[in-house]
Parts: structure tokens; sequence; C-alpha cells
């Protein structure tokens, strides 16, 4: 995200506090705001990134194997063993590929100690029905893996009645901002990288930044010293297998 586009950064003290400043967005942007705990099956489901019956919608399964078979184009293209670490990132590595398997990895860790997946998801739906997730878009896709309800925040400028997932308005929900990491609302202008998805040029977006207490590692500038490998219909992150190809699908896997 380009800062030119930000408009400003809030710290969140609270969830009070979030109820006031979303009042105050939602007024001045045409726009409701929700937040809950729902899996991530659900709010997927509710709230697709293309509405369902456009030529662009796919089912969460085939969604999960495009993003996966994107992501091993891109992270190995020239080699089957991808070393993460300060002295192999040259241009035949695409960084955002490494982010996405090391980000996966990271959070089966968290899900093996009982931690789960703790930092919240936002999505926007835009008046066309089309959704856009940040953060939450590499998260989303564990549906398959993770059964356990998440905490999400849903910035909706379609303002069209939500029928099966679990969220309310900001003052009807409990959320402790401050139990799993320092969070800020960034406040963004429209821009090229929303063109996908909007054409809503005369309001202002959102989404959540921040990172857990002490885990550098989930930081998008932090190259972690892992070993990513494809062998075969498998994707290893130190030996552990995090996504297989099952049926002629790619998907996420703890193992």
């Amino acid at each position: 995200m380009s800062d030119k586009h930000i408009v400003k950064t809030v710290f969140i003290t609270n969830q009070k506090h979030f109820a006031m400043e979303s009042a105050i967005f939602d007024a001045k942007n045409k726009c409701s705001t929700y937040c809950g705990y729902e899996t991530l099956y659900n709010l997927q489901e509710e709230l697709p990134y293309w509405p369902k019956g456009s030529e662009d919608w796919l089912s969460q399964e085939h969604r999960v194997d495009e993003r996966i078979r994107n992501e091993i184009r891109k992270t190995f293209t020239n080699r089957n063993t991808t070393w993460v670490n300060t002295r192999h990132t040259g241009a035949t590595v695409d960084k955002q590929g490494i982010r996405f398997f090391n980000h996966t990895y990271n959070i089966l860790q968290d899900i093996d100690k009982g931690i789960g997946i703790i930092i919240p998801i936002h999505i926007s739906r835009f008046r066309n029905g089309r959704c856009l997730i940040h953060p939450g878009a590499k998260r989303i896709h564990m549906f398959q893996i993770y059964k356990g309800k998440v905490f999400c925040i849903l910035s909706d400028y379609m303002k069209k009645p939500i029928k099966n997932i679990d969220l309310d308005i900001p003052k009807n929900i409990e959320y402790d901002w401050h139990e799993h990491g320092a969070l800020h609302l960034r406040y963004i202008k429209w821009n090229e990288a929303m063109h996908k998805r909007s054409d809503q040029k005369d309001v202002l977006y959102r989404d959540v930044i921040g990172i857990p207490y002490g885990r550098k590692e989930f930081a998008h500038t932090h190259i972690q010293e892992n070993i990513i490998e494809l062998k075969q219909n498998s994707v290893m992150v130190n030996k552990r297998t995090i996504a297989k190809e099952i049926n002629g699908l790619w998907q996420l896997v703890n193992e």
C-alpha cells in the first residue's frame, strides 16, 4: 500500500473507541459497520470475493486451489527448493509467494499451540457486491483446517441484509483490542489496487493493521530462515506439509 493513499492511521484503545470511530466513518462514507465472531467458511459463503452468479465467482474450494497454484508458480519459478533467508532472495524468488507459505506455516504452529487465529479479519463489501479482504486474505483460505470462530469486521457499503453470519453493530460486541497486539485502523483513498473490486472513488476505505505482540515473523518486512519445498503434490515448510493436491484440487492441510 503506497503511503500517498493513506489518509490517516488511528490507534484503537478499546471497543467503545472502535464503535465511535466507526459511527463517524459510516456517516461520512455511506457505510455500515458490523463485527463479531464467525467461522472462516461462513464468512466466505456469505461474503465471497465475487457475487454468486457472476462470471468470476468460484466455490471456496476452487478459490483456494487457484490461490495455491498461483503462489506455487511464483515461488518455485526456477527450482523446487527455496531457502528463505537474506542470502537467497534474488530475482528468482517472489517474496509475496514466500510470505503466503511462511504465513500459513506460522498460523499452523499457533493452531497446534491452541492459540488459533487471533488478529481480526476485515472485509469491505462494495456497492457492486464485490468484497476485498485485508487483513485476512491468506487466513480466509484456511477454512478446511480451522473450524473455530475468528473476530471479523465488515465495512458494508452495499448495505444489504446479512442473513447467515453472526455479525452485529460494534456497540453490541465485546472485543479486547490489546489482548494479542497493538491494532490500528488505517484510512485509505481509492487507488488502482482496488479497481478490480470497486469503482467507488467518492469514499474512503479502511483496514486493520498490526501484528501480534513479540511476533516479528508476522511482519511483512521480516524474512524467516525457513526452507520451502515443492515435492510432487505437496508444499512443505521445514519438512512440514502445509499444502497438498487432493483429487485434483490444492488445499491447505495441517499435517
